[in-house]
């Protein structure tokens, strides 16, 4: 086992493009609409903390990659959201659990479209939270890198147009 271990370390270091590419598929699928769930990015961001501490890794740039793959991630959950709206949110699964998805619509409603970066820290309602953004209507501004900043000033708001969306979604009282 531990040869194994030394050798995967060996060709890492050897390779330490592979693992950028890991870390970014692993953040990716950590952000996708329900895939996130079942997807462990934590070990992997572990993993790449450690390849950062041995020097294998540029801190910087593994940071950058990490956030992009959660920021893609996001923003395929988003569009899957903004195109298919509640058809989205009644497969099989999500009616197996329903507290989850009644989760994230309650978080969303409070919090606005600033939820979908609130929501990267809270477990199984960051695989759901953009992909409510989306069909809700929500403004795609935390996209960007400045979200939300004054060059955004409306960008964690839904305005009359979301708002109705959130209600006929059911995440608002009508």
């Amino acid at each position: 086992m531990l040869a194994a271990l030394q050798e995967s370390l060996a060709w890492v270091n050897a390779h330490p493009h592979w693992a950028l590419v890991l870390l970014f598929a692993f953040a990716f699928l950590d952000a996708l609409f329900v895939v996130g769930v079942f997807v462990p990015a934590g070990l992997a961001l572990f993993a790449a903390g450690a390849l950062v501490a041995f020097g294998t890794l540029d801190l910087g740039l593994t940071v950058c990659v990490a956030a992009l793959g959660a920021v893609c991630g996001d923003g395929l959950s988003f569009w899957l959201g903004r195109h298919y709206g509640e058809r989205l949110f009644s497969s099989a699964l999500l009616r197996r659990y329903p507290e989850a998805l009644a989760n994230g619509r309650h978080f969303f409603a409070r919090h606005g479209a600033l939820s979908v970066a609130m929501a990267r820290f809270l477990g199984p309602v960051r695989a759901i939270v953009p992909a409510l953004a989306g069909a809700a209507g929500a403004d795609a501004a935390f996209l960007s890198p400045t979200f939300p900043t004054e060059s955004h000033p409306n960008a964690n708001t839904l305005g009359a147009d979301g708002f109705k969306r959130l209600a006929l979604l059911g995440a608002l009282p009508t």
